[in-house]
């Protein structure tokens, strides 16, 4: 099973728009719900699951914690643009993907994939209108491990193991 940690967060006034506004470029596909990966595990099987589940116990350590979601960019870069991105600014996930063991980590939540770039003016203008824009501020109070299905329609996403972080 294909799996990730991730944190979720709510579609709301900001996301919905910039989430509409995606889904009338064509050659993109737009994701149905945001979260923040952690670390992508890729295929694992039950064994690998469960010892992942272990891991997470790491993270019950953290006290819930607010994140802010702001400004939108793309990777790798505006010249070839493969994914748009809402940018995470916080030291806390940082610490927790570090616990984690995740490799690189550039906290974002992804918004959308650019299958192709027929329409890159019209994405380079979106990313300009919400470069600044602030998407919320959200407390952070548990981290899953989901199971990904990938479907034609997009990635199916299943709740597999959940931490709660401390709730003082």
């Amino acid at each position: 099973m294909r799996c990730f940690i991730s944190i979720d967060f709510p579609v709301e006034d900001n996301t919905g728009k910039l989430l509409g506004e995606l889904g009338t470029i064509s050659g993109i596909k737009k994701v149905n719900s945001l979260h923040l990966t952690l670390k992508f595990l890729g295929e694992i099987d039950s064994e690998e699951a469960e010892k992942t589940e272990a891991t997470m116990k790491k993270l019950e350590k953290y006290p819930k914690f607010n994140v802010k979601l702001h400004g939108i960019g793309a990777f790798p870069n505006e010249n070839y643009i493969r994914v748009i991105w809402i940018g995470v600014s916080d030291s806390v996930v940082e610490k927790m993907a570090e616990d984690l063991d995740s490799k690189k980590f550039a906290p974002h939540v992804t918004v959308a994939r650019v299958k192709n770039a027929r329409e890159k003016e019209k994405i380079v203008d979106l990313i300009k209108r919400y470069k600044n824009t602030d998407f919320g501020e959200y407390t952070v109070d548990r981290v899953f491990l989901k199971k990904s299905t990938l479907t034609p329609d997009g990635p199916i996403y299943e709740d597999l193991y959940e931490v709660k972080l401390i709730h003082e």
